[in-house]
């Protein structure tokens, strides 16, 4: 994306010690000055964008507030030019993941994942298991989609 033309710079980040209390995402916005905050245009988190477990038809936009925000509006536009929109669903509100740390402080932002059909808190078995292994638990079709709506809707973004 480095070579793409954008009006905005684009940051990738991980974080550590979501399950303990989102601790990563929670600290890292908490080093940010309000002028960095003010930055941030959205902010997309992907989990769970690859799993194979077949119930998992859904891709969920998850907000913390349960409220439209840019990242949510970016990846439903995403969806629709695509092709994807009938396997969308949300704005859902959904909390306890890292997502929840940027709009705690005003920042747009959204989880995206596959998840069961009635629920996002529908999830795979092995989640969080033993079994939940990159060799058995990853769809290359679902990663492919999970790109392509991502990486439309954060492009997008940065263009306007």
């Amino acid at each position: 994306m480095s070579r793409l033309p954008t009006n905005a710079t684009l940051r990738f980040a991980l974080w550590g010690s979501e399950e303990q209390g989102l601790i990563g995402s929670r600290y890292h916005v908490a080093q940010l000055a309000q002028d960095q905050r003010d930055r941030y245009r959205a902010v997309f988190q992907n989990d769970m964008v690859a799993t194979s477990w077949d119930p998992a038809v859904t891709y969920w936009l998850l907000s913390f507030t349960g409220l439209a925000n840019t990242a949510t509006d970016a990846v439903r536009a995403a969806g629709q030019r695509l092709g994807y929109d009938p396997q969308l669903v949300g704005p859902v509100q959904r909390g306890a993941s890292d997502h929840q740390s940027f709009q705690e402080v005003g920042i747009a932002s959204a989880n995206f994942s596959w998840r069961g059909e009635i629920s996002p808190a529908h999830l795979e078995p092995p989640y969080h298991s033993p079994e939940d292994t990159i060799a058995k638990n990853v769809s290359l079709e679902r990663l492919q989609v999970s790109m392509e709506l991502i990486g439309t809707a954060a492009y997008a973004v940065a263009r306007s």
